[in-house]
């Protein structure tokens, strides 16, 4: 019998589902995992889960700053895997700059442009 593709898919949704709460340095949930037990696609998610989260507004806080998120995320680093946290915080950077860049030249164009 053939295997078809959508097993694959449904196994790594709820592999990140279910570890995406995981911390690299195993004190998370829901099974305390600790690093390279966590599936990738967790780690990943993981990543974005917080980012937004911290970006987000909340109904007991106000959003960070992309700033601040990071700074956050940077000083719970021991929760993240480290290669993947140095990926997403270059990128993150990067495109946060971009965006700055581009409201700044928005901000300065005249109604007339």
């Amino acid at each position: 019998m053939v295997k078809h593709p959508v097993n694959d898919v449904l196994k790594s949704t709820c592999e990140v589902i279910r570890y995406h709460h995981e911390r690299w340095d195993g004190k998370g949930y829901p099974d305390g995992l600790k690093g390279t037990e966590i599936p990738l696609s967790a780690r990943i998610v993981k990543l974005a889960d917080v980012f937004d989260a911290l970006t987000s507004d909340r109904c007991y806080r106000n959003a960070y700053s992309p700033e601040g998120a990071i700074e956050i995320m940077k000083s719970d680093a021991d929760a993240f895997d480290p290669e993947i946290l140095e990926l997403f915080l270059k990128r993150t950077f990067f495109m946060f700059l971009e965006r700055r860049k581009q409201g700044e030249s928005h901000k300065t164009k005249s109604v007339s442009d």
